[in-house]
């Protein structure tokens, strides 16, 4: 433990060998156009070679950012982008802000062409087919039509697996540039569609994939993977309310790559399939970043309370590298040149400012051992969680006023003679997981908050070791927070972040019964946001030729059932005098069923600028499917634009059960006429821009916004809107950005 003294407030000197004279900083920001097929080998502005591979020429860039199209044929190696080769060292980072064109993307088997092409034709039934066919030259284009027929007819005999591919995104460090399977290699971000819960996000550990998301949202994210002498450290970024992720610029710590020593590596983003069953949309990569981070090179990275343990004498009472001293049982743990050991009873704790999002540390059983504890969500010594490690089985516990409570054990996974575990324990603040040697022990992972905002982390012993047995080995002990800033040479662009600061309509749907929500006035709950008639609310019927009513009870219902769904589209609005911004949100209680009895809800809400253009997003529940679809929910969005409808460009992200029968949910959308982020119960699920999708599109203007009973593949059986609420940015930050 030489060098300067570390406390909270400092870390030690590195030694600047460790760091290149020269800093290395590539900056990818994708300035110039570049036609399909013509971005691998070229340059970046630096001068740094764009590698990778491209057979299908589905890489382009425009307006400052590299997209992928949909590949006709999935598989590795067929739409990769690749930087290097660059030598390993401690502090070399790379970030990546990426959104997929679907994180659920996977091969699939076309079933019948002609019926597909129909169905296309068709759209969603709201305009006859020879109008559509009119005006398809005038329509907005996502993808060329021979490309998509293309891949149609490809689908036909696709034999290709996503169990073989193993994932459709891979990010990160590799160590070739055109790696065979980069869902197997590497120190990599992986990304694997996941059918009803959308998609898995995954990170390697120690040559396995560790599930850091299990129902993983559409949403913009950064990816950083920071090179440490063995291994890496992974970091993960996107907007506020996503799941898993620290919100922008901040990034949150998420697990420890023990493994990894190839000297060589290539920075890449490699993709095997894009968007899902066929339907249209890119992968957009809005920058890469790769450098040399000083305050990284340290052996514990961003960690804010770190010590490798060794030395000797006893542990309480010394400086650990990083985050002050150690309190607590006098003899509980010695130093020694190989780490700390067991050596008498109680905790020994360090009490870094904040909770601590990843733990980790290596426990090495000599012989036949005895037992050592983890120990985070610390209050004081008896009060904390902790994770207890005896030989063949692991417990996670808590300790509460003094009294310990198990909550779950594996038998089988622990310590074993003669080897090193690397114990890493993931905590977010409300879901813990638990990872040895790079694979996690489900059976151990728990959503709870108890004691979330305890700061305290280190270890406890139970006792000087027995007769016959060796006290483990603890040594490379780090405990990270939950977010920490992004370094100012990784930091890319902020993901959109524009909500409603203020609510100018609350709608509850109070009042009589009334047969048709058409005319209703609501007696001035608007506040002048209808911009009608002294401001008040009144709702007109959009769109369709069925009804929602007022059922007398503080709900308007969409009139249907099982035996008789609505028979089109069907949407109802209200004037809207704020076209820069409109912040939406309506409580949906689907429909439910009985029995065989079908069930569909695709309830949502509609951004209308005038009856041939508007933005729709809507729920989705069908029972009428089988397998883990029966009883999945969704959120889907389409688009009404020049009067014209691809069904196939739709957007949408699985939430699993997020959305069941007869259980209220919050649906939420924020647009400015060209972006829009959806959320459900608080938590954003799904981010797309209107000129994304079709390049040169200017936005919509906003004049109406209002409540929807959708079509998609189906219609509402009975959805129940129990409130709507609109807002809009404070006057002073009004205009579109």
């Amino acid at each position: 433990m030489g060098g300067t003294v570390p406390d909270q407030f400092t870390r030690p000197v590195t030694d600047a060998g460790a760091v290149p004279a020269a800093p290395v900083a590539l900056q990818d920001d994708f300035v110039r156009d570049l036609e399909p097929g013509t971005v691998i080998g070229t340059t970046t502005p630096d001068g740094h070679r764009r590698g990778g591979a491209d057979p299908e020429g589905v890489l382009t860039v425009r307006d400052g950012v590299l997209r992928i199209r949909p590949l006709a044929e999935p598989g590795w190696g067929r739409a990769s982008l690749a930087y290097g080769p660059f030598r390993r060292r401690a502090g070399l980072a790379m970030a990546v802000h990426v959104l997929n064109a679907d994180n659920g993307s996977a091969p699939y088997r076309l079933g019948s062409f002609h019926r597909r092409v129909g169905r296309w034709l068709l759209g969603s039934g709201e305009t006859p087919v020879l109008r559509r066919i009119a005006l398809l030259p005038r329509r907005w284009r996502c993808e060329p039509l021979p490309r998509r027929l293309l891949r149609w007819v490809r689908a036909l005999k696709t034999t290709v697996t996503a169990e073989q591919l193993g994932g459709n995104l891979a990010v990160g460090w590799f160590a070739a540039e055109r790696p065979a399977n980069p869902a197997e290699e590497g120190g990599a971000w992986v990304v694997r569609g996941a059918g009803p819960d959308n998609a898995h996000l995954l990170c390697r550990c120690a040559g396995r994939p560790v599930p850091v998301d299990s129902r993983f949202p559409n949403m913009p994210m950064q990816y950083i993977v920071v090179l440490r002498e063995q291994g890496a450290a992974y970091y993960l970024s996107s907007a506020r309310d996503v799941a898993g992720a620290a919100p922008f610029p901040m990034m949150r710590p998420v697990a420890i790559d023990p493994s990894g020593h190839a000297e060589e590596l290539w920075a890449g983003l490699h993709q095997s399939a894009v968007c899902e069953i066929g339907f249209s949309g890119d992968t957009q990569v809005h920058g890469v970043r790769v450098a040399d981070v000083a305050d990284l090179a340290v052996w514990y990275g961003t960690a804010q309370a770190a010590d490798g343990l060794t030395g000797a004498g006893d542990l309480a009472g010394t400086l650990a590298e990083t985050g002050g001293l150690w309190t607590g049982s006098p003899g509980a743990f010695r130093r020694t040149a190989r780490g700390c050991v067991p050596s008498g009873t109680g905790p020994v704790l360090l009490t870094p400012f904040v909770p601590s999002g990843l733990i980790r540390a290596v426990v090495e059983a000599a012989g036949r051992s005895g037992a050592v504890t983890l120990v985070w969500r610390a209050v004081d010594a008896g009060n904390c969680w902790q994770l207890r490690l005896e030989e063949g089985r692991c417990s996670l516990e808590v300790r509460s006023a003094g009294t310990v409570r198990m909550l779950c054990a594996v038998q089988g996974r622990g310590l074993t003679p003669g080897r090193a575990v690397d114990v890493q324990v993931m905590d977010d603040g409300c879901r813990i997981q638990v990872v040895l040697d790079g694979e996690e022990l489900s059976e151990l992972a728990t959503d709870g908050t108890l004691l979330a905002e305890g700061c305290g982390v280190g270890l406890a012993a139970e006792g000087p070791a027995v007769e016959g047995r060796d006290p483990p080995l603890v040594r490379q002990f780090e405990a990270h927070p939950r977010a920490v800033p992004i370094p100012a040479a990784l930091r890319l662009t902020a993901p959109w972040s524009d909500a409603g600061s203020r609510k100018v309509v609350e709608e509850l749907f109070t009042g009589p019964p009334r047969d048709d929500l058409d005319g209703y006035d609501s007696g001035g709950a608007g506040g002048g946001a209808g911009g009608g008639a002294g401001g008040r609310l009144v709702w007109r019927k959009l769109t369709g030729i069925d009804r929602i009513a007022l059922d007398g009870t503080g709900g308007a219902r969409v009139m249907a059932g099982p035996d008789r769904p609505v028979r089109r589209r069907l949407a109802y609005g209200i004037d809207w005098a704020h076209p820069e911004l409109a912040d939406l949100s309506a409580v949906i209680r689907p429909p439910e069923a009985e029995g065989d009895e079908e069930c569909r809800g695709r309830a949502g809400l509609i951004f209308w600028q005038d009856p041939d253009n508007y933005l729709m997003v809507n729920s989705w529940l069908d029972n009428s499917h089988s397998g883990g679809f029966k009883h999945c929910g969704a959120v889907s969005s389409f688009f009404h634009l020049n009067g014209f409808e691809d069904i196939y460009d739709a957007a949408w992200t699985n939430v699993g059960d997020g959305i069941r029968p007869g259980r209220p949910v919050t649906l939420r959308v924020v647009s400015d006429g060209d972006r829009y982020r959806v959320h459900v119960d608080g938590r954003a699920v799904l981010y797309r821009r209107l000129s994304d999708i079709y390049p040169g599109f200017p936005g919509l203007t906003i004049r109406r916004v209002g409540i929807l009973a959708n079509w998609e593949w189906g219609h509402d059986t009975g959805s129940r809107f129990l409130s709507f609420t609109a807002g809009t940015r404070d006057a002073a930050g009004s205009g579109r950005t």
